[in-house]
């Protein structure tokens, strides 16, 4: 999944991490709620 232009800015990028962990959970995956956006935030500060 890539995110380009208008897209590509930090609270978009940031809602779709959240959204795609949310339905990832509702699949059956086993992640833990609410780490990707904070992993991500993280890395883009880094």
């Amino acid at each position: 999944m890539g995110a380009m232009g208008y897209n590509a800015m930090k609270h978009k990028v940031l809602l779709t991490l959240a959204a795609l962990e949310s339905c990832l959970r509702m699949d059956g995956f086993a992640l833990p709620l609410g780490e990707a956006v904070p992993a991500a935030i993280e890395a883009w500060e880094a």
